[in-house]
């Protein structure tokens, strides 16, 4: 039996079928919350906020203590012992670059 609401089953709203009511009122209200975002100038609040954060003290001792610590050197430590990584070493010790480097070093005064 055909929708009596209008064409597409969605109410003649233009969304497309299936669509829940509930989800073309988020979709509208967060199209809309952009759009009053970007009028206000809030969006570009935001963004300054993120930058200065992103930029202070705080955040560079935040970071340097991810990097320096466990889970950084044990993702290191497992890519380092990964197939994909020692193909590529191979790849590169193989390489016609590697040969003109060693080509270079033997040609020097310094060997």
């Amino acid at each position: 039996m055909p929708n009596q609401r209008g064409k597409g089953g969605n109410g003649g709203s233009g969304a497309p079928p299936g669509d829940s009511f509930a989800e073309r009122i988020v979709s509208e209200g967060g199209r809309g919350a952009r759009r009053i975002a970007g009028v206000t100038g809030i969006d570009q609040l935001i963004e300054d906020a993120i930058v200065r954060a992103v930029e202070s003290e705080t955040t560079e001792r935040a970071l340097a203590r991810i990097i320096n610590g466990r889970i950084v050197t044990q993702a290191v430590e497992e890519a380092l012992a990964s197939e994909r990584v020692e193909q590529a070493v191979i790849e590169t010790v193989d390489s016609e670059m590697v040969d003109r480097v060693w080509a270079r070093v033997l040609q020097s005064d310094e060997t």
